[in-house]
């Protein structure tokens, strides 16, 4: 790996020159530089735009380039001598960017509104204007064979043109995400894009048909086709480069510093990574940054990373149904996990509406989320695509449960109120009132008639769900109940509290069982074996504790090095935990 250092600000462009020894870079400090890749070395700065370069292309005879600026204009330059050989004023007052033709001799621009111009590199011809979307263009490219123009716009279309006549040929509808950037692939029947919900997505040009390649992550901002179309490489705003096997979607590798709690490359870039490009030798790939850098990346490298992680705190943690898919999730992004393998295999942008909690739903891929703001989302993760909205709690929702079978499900607030929802139709079936304070935590028993709800109150209530019903309050802890989990035999519940205490409780009497005392801490989580002797908690002490029912004793502390915040077991017995640090660790705790 190398680093080209020199530009002022961001940089927005890179483009490799056919030789893969020299590279041209495109900048907001309102220059262009040509690089020598060996050396790193910066041998010529273009000098001349009035405003910021946004893209740069190269001409086939590789000594030529044309650049788009900000200031609206475009220029022709020698990469030889760095002389301005032809200077144009586009029809915008800021270009967003610029497309050279197969032939060397006509090109493309586009600015911030609808429209793409046709013209060519000598003026002679007078320029010809497309209205090509309804709403302002985002990308554009040419296919290899030079008879068409695809473009892609905020409408959220894409359109076909024919090159020769302009006249629109096919409109196919877009990935639901605005697309930052595209490329068609060297076989001319696909196009790849790079959308800002992180996702890289592959369009058929010839059905209209969308597939999911993979997710970057954070919002994606470039991507980047190999010279034989079997590698893509991606950057965003997670200051990552990633590289994707075109057919099977896999992240072949992962290019970033270990602040990003993924990386372990100490001289990656910092910032937000905006332009990529590969060398023609397909082995090497070129990036370009908001740090202000350019980086040479060899990706031929096996990169050997530590286990990925979430930037923030964990706070949300779900387990599938199946136990073979996990979820989990910060202020910023969620990640899906491989629960056997405890790989991550795949990163998404949160949710607005700042999720509090998560649930698993019995049907594969689809997660309830409560929100700060009230509602309760249903989420489908592949696609990644919001399915419905419960409303009806008037603050925010802190608990979610789905209730077996999945077409039921349970939320509870700081309104102070239980609801019970129906899912196949979106609404409230009853809701359940008594708790003086906000509901924390929801446990449905094993049959699905009956549920205890976790206060603020210090309280927890045991509900009848048929008829809404409260049959017995459990009285006993001494300060906010924060969790619940319901035992397997359906006759008890086990909660843990900010007076630091995890209690056992019989739903049928409302006595409380067991104390089980050790933590400094308050209890933030808890899981359950499927056994339903073995007990797991997690305490702001910054410890796990393992835990006996039969006999009420703890079997073994450990810390795992941060505040555990969130706990889930499988029934295969694998522990799941989101720390404070941002990672999730799968445990199998054995004596």
């Amino acid at each position: 790996m190398r680093a080209l250092t020199g530009h002022t600000d961001r940089v927005e462009a890179v483009a490799v020159m056919r030789d893969g020894q020299h590279a041209v870079s495109a900048s907001l400090d309102g220059t262009l530089r040509l690089w020598e890749l060996e050396t790193g070395r910066c041998v010529r700065v273009f000098s001349g735009h009035t405003g910021g370069v946004q893209d740069v292309a190269l001409h086939k005879d590789g000594e030529h380039m044309v650049s788009a600026g900000r200031d609206g204009m475009l220029r022709l330059w020698s990469a030889r001598t760095g002389e301005c050989i032809l200077e144009r004023r586009s029809p915008w007052p800021a270009l967003r960017g610029v497309r050279l033709h197969p032939d060397g001799q006509r090109l493309v621009c586009w600015g911030y509104d609808e429209r793409v111009e046709l013209s060519t590199l000598d003026t002679g011809d007078s320029p010809r204007m497309l209205r090509s979307h309804e709403a302002p263009v985002t990308c554009v490219a040419i296919s290899r064979d030079g008879h068409r123009l695809v473009t892609w716009g905020y409408d959220n279309t894409v359109r076909i043109h024919s090159l020769e006549s302009g006249e629109l040929a096919t409109t196919f509808d877009g990935p639901d995400s605005e697309v930052v950037s595209a490329e068609l692939h060297p076989d001319g029947r696909r196009a790849m894009v790079a959308c800002t919900d992180g996702s890289l997505r592959v369009l058929d040009l010839q059905t209209g048909a969308w597939r999911l390649l993979g997710h970057h992550g954070y919002p994606a901002l470039t991507l980047a086709l190999s010279p034989d179309g079997r590698e893509l490489v991606s950057g965003g705003e997670d200051d990552a480069v990633r590289l994707w096997d075109v057919e099977t979607g896999a992240n072949k590798a992962t290019y970033a510093p270990p602040s990003s709690g993924e990386g372990s490359i100490a001289d990656a870039h910092r910032l937000a990574v905006s332009a990529v490009a590969f060398l023609p030798d397909g082995r090497h790939v070129l990036s370009g940054s908001f740090d202000r850098t350019l980086r040479l990346w060899n990706t031929a490298t096996v990169i050997h990373e530590p286990p990925p992680r979430h930037r923030l705190p964990v706070r949300l943690l779900t387990l599938a149904p199946d136990g073979q898919r996990l979820v989990s999730g910060d202020a910023e992004n969620w990640r899906v996990w491989a629960v056997p393998s405890g790989a991550c295999v795949q990163k998404l942008l949160s949710p607005p509406g700042s999720v509090q909690v998560i649930s698993a739903l019995p049907e594969a891929g689809r997660v309830l989320a409560g929100r700060n703001d009230g509602p309760v989302d249903v989420w489908a993760l592949e696609p990644h695509s919001l399915l419905g909205q419960l409303a009806g709690h008037t603050r925010g929702t802190l608990a979610v449960a789905a209730l077996a079978g999945g077409r039921e499900a349970l939320s509870g607030g700081r309104d102070k109120l239980v609801k019970h929802w129906s899912l196949e139709q979106g609404t409230c079936l009853r809701t359940l009132e008594g708790h003086g304070q906000a509901v924390m935590a929801l446990a449905p028993l094993p049959d699905s008639r009956r549920a205890v709800s976790a206060s603020a109150d210090m309280t927890l209530r045991v509900w009848r769900l048929d008829t809404g019903e409260c049959q017995r309050v459990l009285e006993g802890h001494t300060d906010i109940v924060l969790t619940v989990v319901a035992h397997p035999d359906g006759r008890r519940v086990v909660s843990g509290s900010m007076d630091k205490v995890v209690a056992v409780w019989d739903v049928d009497s409302g006595d409380c069982l067991q104390s089980l005392e050790g933590h400094t801490g308050a209890v933030h989580a808890l899981a359950l074996l499927p056994d339903g002797r073995t007990l797991f908690s997690a305490s702001e002490d910054g410890t796990l504790r393992k835990w006996d029912l039969e006999s009420g004793t703890a079997r073994g502390t450990w810390k795992p090095g941060a505040v555990p915040r969130t706990l889930v077991a499988s029934a295969q017995g694998v522990i799941a935990v989101g720390l404070d640090s941002g990672e999730v660790l799968f445990l199998s705790w054995n004596e």
